[in-house]
């Protein structure tokens, strides 16, 4: 009879105590919850790699288009960076698609082409319907810093998602299907829905 009566308690203080180790062992070893799927369809920026868009020091393009206009503060960014300075036309019109698509939080996203330099840079395939639409540089050496940072290859088109206060959050790489692009409006509609800024 002793040997049950130990037995009964050995097993109560295992079920008591083990909850308080597994706890414990989860919250040493939290890169097993990062493992988990997340909310997000593009890459979200970790904590430690958020940036401001001030840092990298956008200079205003010298090129002028009828259906682009001057940087707005204090609304959500969408940064296309293409590939070689050459505007995907297509990318260009889905984008604006996409931002049509937020119906009442349309006018809460501007979107922003930049480029390395005007050279060679056509505006002119752009279509003057184009609304909420930015030309922006940045340097060869900042662009190539920020690629690095985030291990994306220099000859690849992306896109970025950054707050009112310029904080990018999420980035999109190549390729860019109907699919990518679903993706980038999901997250759009998610982060409006939840800002009370912009």
């Amino acid at each position: 009879m002793p040997d049950k009566n130990k037995i009964t308690l050995i097993l109560i203080l295992i079920f008591t105590i083990s909850p308080f180790f597994m706890a414990k062992y989860i919250y040493d070893h939290q890169e097993l919850l990062d493992k988990t799927k997340t909310t997000s369809k593009g890459h979200l920026i970790s904590q430690n790699k958020i940036f401001n868009i001030s840092n990298l020091d956008l200079k205003n393009s010298t090129v002028k288009s009828t259906s682009t206009m001057d940087w707005v503060d204090n609304k959500w960014h969408l940064l296309y960076f293409p590939e070689n300075n050459k505007i995907n036309n297509e990318i260009i019109n889905t984008l604006q698609n996409v931002n049509i698509a937020l119906g009442k939080n349309e006018s809460r996203l501007q979107r922003v082409i930049i480029t390395t330099s005007d050279d060679n840079l056509n505006v002119g395939n752009i279509p003057n319907s184009q609304k909420f639409l930015s030309l922006k540089q940045i340097s060869k050496n900042n662009k190539n810093n920020l690629y690095l940072k985030f291990n994306i290859l220099e000859y690849q088109d992306t896109i970025w998602i950054a707050d009112p206060l310029g904080n990018v959050m999420l980035y999109y790489t190549q390729p860019f299907d109907q699919h990518k692009f679903k993706d980038i409006l999901a997250d759009l509609k998610k982060l409006l829905s939840i800002s009370i800024i912009g």
